[in-house]
């Protein structure tokens, strides 16, 4: 039978796999929270930690890394050689590897010292936890075997100074390829944020359908386009519609929007 052999990694609700998705979430017994911190330096430091759980039913040998990544406006999270902002040369965390009995929880604690010396602005770093055991993956449709060691990335934000996130809606456009409205979220702020957006569109006078996007990270000065998710039975007919939603910050802040929409005739 043929093998492939492959990492997976999951970070900030993205997974990025090559084959069957039921198949690799049944394999994936790491579960890492939270996803994203966002900190502000307290003097030169900033403290943090996050939880590693092993959901599955045999113990988890998993190290500990830190990587440099970006966001992209279109596809999200993706790993870069370095960032010009990068908090990695200032970072230590504790342990480096661990080891997590079936139904247990284990903390990894994250120290950045950012140098008065150093400009401000927000710094970033990402921390992996990655399976040290290969599990197999059987496609249920071609029946290849993967080998598979999954890794989950939470991503840290650490602002130096006084800047704060600043987000709107800025648009909505109907995206022809998915068949879905996109909308373009920006931060012009000098921090990044974790919000949820909550929305319904409306053709004229009723609700034709909501719903809540969580798992969005808007970078400082940045902007994101997302895909709004629809039930499958929602089809939206040619016509000028009106998306009405709420940005939620985690700083308490709500950013109310209105945006025309326009379905066009196939």
């Amino acid at each position: 039978m043929n093998k492939i052999y492959k990492i997976v990694s999951i970070v900030s609700g993205l997974t990025v796999f090559a084959l069957s998705a039921k198949a690799i979430a049944q394999s994936i017994s790491i579960t890492v929270s939270p996803l994203v911190t966002i900190a502000q330096l307290k003097g030169a430091q900033a403290r943090a930690s996050f939880s590693v759980t092993n959901s599955g039913n045999t113990p988890l040998r998993a190290r500990i890394y830190a990587e440099d990544f970006d966001y992209d406006r279109e596809t999200g999270f993706k790993r870069i050689a370095t960032h010009p902002n990068s908090a990695n040369p200032y970072l230590q965390f504790s342990p480096k590897e661990v080891v997590v009995a079936p139904g247990v929880t284990r903390d990894v604690r994250i120290n950045i010292t950012i140098p008065p010396s150093k400009p401000d602005g927000e710094y970033r770093v990402s921390v992996f936890t990655q399976d040290l055991t290969e599990r197999k993956v059987t496609d249920p449709k071609t029946k290849y075997i993967t080998i598979i060691r999954p890794q989950i990335g939470s991503i840290f934000f650490i602002s130096k100074g006084s800047g704060t996130a600043k987000l709107s809606g800025a648009s909505v456009n109907w995206n022809s390829e998915t068949q879905k409205p996109r909308l373009l979220l920006k931060n012009e702020g000098q921090a990044s944020a974790y919000p949820e957006v909550a929305w319904s569109l409306k053709q004229g006078n009723v609700e034709v359908t909501s719903y809540k996007i969580q798992g969005i990270v808007l970078q400082a000065g940045r902007e994101r386009a997302i895909d709004l998710k629809m039930p499958t039975e929602t089809k939206l007919a040619p016509g000028n519609y009106d998306l009405i939603g709420e940005i939620s910050n985690s700083d308490g802040k709500k950013v109310p929007f209105s945006l025309p929409l326009t379905v066009p005739t196939k």
